[in-house]
């Protein structure tokens, strides 16, 4: 399909003009599609906010670099006295968060053995014959194991209520607490504000909602947080420039005649009939979707290490991640290193001419074939309707963020019509098309200024929750006398992992009660 594609075209040819209106006309309308899109998204989200408005997260401020109380020597009653001191008609309560590692293994061995009590309890008690059906008694063996695990179970259950313990845990508190207020105005204020002189003191945001809390990464100091994020960033630095070496070979694979020239064993391969074919066609698309698939695994471990506050955005910060790693191999790394290994010999004898040449296999292999759109239409049509299919009957929804995933998808959106209005200047300017370069210069510029202006109007009200959203859901709740059953159910929404009541029976009995309240 090289006929159809640009680089077909000779240099300074008026055909170019059609490809530079189509530019426009692509780049236009994405990005009236992409305000739009914003526009809707925005208003579903506030309709959404409004909808679930008895979410606790809503009252509920996240307070990180907490103090010790110089009085009493905890954590804990520094953030009732600072609270009921500055906020003294709209603080509710609070709940401080614990280092409870050792009670979260020892309610996982717990669990553990009682999926065993159950089994012995269900092992041999019907057997199934040819005639009928008998209850057969335990064995003894059976009795003595069932004993042991008992009483292990019991060991463990009262090591927790020692681990629960008040006294234990205030050892083990951690500057962290989850503050609820009476009313979300309060606590949108309170999470919007500056609450002390000191910038990294009673650091507060908006909690995340109890089913998305990244309980683990609470226990992070917040003075740690940058160097946790850019170890992370150098991470995901080296692990993209690492995946280069795959890459570069999977397209020498898929160059197989010129990569004759430079490694003559390959030619082996040609002394079976159709391994050739199957090689350069298939196995290159294998291999590199086989690393591919790895990657966003890879991305998520390092993302839970970065010290997101919740579950979403750390998902998010995983999405950020694998984009970048798609456009720096997959787009321009698997492009340079087709190029350059079609054109390697012909450089180090002409190395003025190695940006022509490189324009020319570019244009030549990539984003740019006219023939390839409505394929590619119908391929993202076919997977709105699959993903719409499977968020409505197949996903279980875990968390509810309230379209805080649209930004960065705008984002990915803007980033790839950039790329595309960058290649075009390029390749105008390698086609003696000096005036379409320069006339493709003002709609890189008002693409720029599109993206800032997006910045400004929408994205604040998905960072934030507006005071007047925040008023507006308060009074509907006065009117019909359910602010006071939200805020208390708030209040007890963050009980930590390490306060949680035990779900299995021990003894005969089943716990259903936290050990300790605040």
């Amino acid at each position: 399909m090289d006929a159809f594609t640009i680089s077909n075209i000779s240099r300074g040819s008026d055909r170019l003009w059609i490809h530079f209106a189509c530019l426009w006309f692509v780049s236009l309308y994405a990005l009236y599609l992409l305000y739009t899109e914003y526009n809707e998204i925005l208003i579903k989200r506030i309709q959404q906010l409004q909808h679930i408005k008895d979410r606790s997260d809503q009252f509920t401020v996240l307070v990180r670099e907490i103090p010790i109380c110089p009085e009493h020597k905890a954590r804990a009653c520094s953030a009732d006295h600072f609270f009921s001191k500055y906020y003294p008609h709209d603080y509710h309560s609070y709940q401080i968060l614990y280092n409870g590692k050792d009670v979260e293994e020892l309610m996982s061995q717990a669990k553990s053995i009682a999926r065993k009590i159950n089994d012995l309890k269900e092992r041999s008690v019907v057997k199934q014959t040819n005639r009928g059906t008998f209850l057969l008694d335990k064995s003894d063996r059976d009795k003595a194991k069932l004993a042991f695990q008992e009483e292990k179970l019991e060991e463990v259950r009262l090591k927790i209520n020692q681990l629960q313990g008040e006294s234990t845990l205030k050892q083990k508190e951690l500057p962290v607490a989850f503050v609820t207020f009476k009313s979300r105005l309060a606590a949108t204020l309170v999470a919007q504000s500056q609450q002390h002189s000191h910038p990294l003191s009673w650091i507060a945001s908006m909690a995340p909602e109890p089913r998305d809390v990244s309980w683990r990464n609470l226990a992070i100091p917040y003075r740690l947080l940058p160097l946790c994020r850019h170890i992370v960033f150098l991470a995901a630095t080296l692990l993209t420039i690492f995946f280069a070496i795959p890459v570069t070979a999977v397209q020498g694979i898929a160059k197989f005649e010129k990569l004759k020239k430079w490694f003559p064993p390959a030619m082996a391969i040609q002394l079976i009939p159709g391994l050739s074919s199957v090689v350069t066609g298939y196995l290159p698309s294998a291999i590199l979707n086989g690393f591919i698939y790895i990657v966003p695994f890879a991305m998520l471990g390092m993302a839970m290490l970065a010290g997101s506050i919740s579950k979403s955005k750390e998902e998010i910060k995983t999405c950020n991640m694998a984009f970048y790693f798609l456009v720096g191999n997959v787009f321009f790394l698997s492009l340079l290193s087709g190029s350059l290994l079609d054109q390697i010999g012909e450089s180090f004898s002409h190395p003025k001419d190695i940006p022509t040449r490189l324009a020319s296999a570019v244009s030549a292999q990539v984003i740019v074939s006219p023939l390839l759109l409505p394929f590619l239409i119908g391929y993202f049509c076919l997977g709105y309707l699959v993903f719409i299919n499977q968020i409505k009957d197949v996903y279980n929804i875990i968390y509810e963020t309230c379209g805080e995933y649209w930004p960065q998808i705008h984002h990915y959106i803007l980033i790839a019509v950039i790329l595309m209005q960058i290649t075009m200047i390029g390749l105008f300017g390698l086609k003696s098309k000096p005036a379409a370069s320069v006339s493709t210069i003002p709609l890189l510029v008002l693409t720029l200024m599109f993206n800032e202006y997006c910045k400004i109007r929408f994205l604040p009200s998905f960072r934030n929750f507006s005071v007047q959203s925040a008023k507006k859901n308060d009074e509907l709740d006065v009117k019909s006398n359910r602010l006071e059953a939200n805020y208390e159910n708030a209040s007890t929404a963050y009980s930590p992992p390490c306060l949680q009541p035990l779900n299995f029976a021990a003894s005969g009995s089943t716990s259903t009660q936290p050990f300790v309240s605040s």
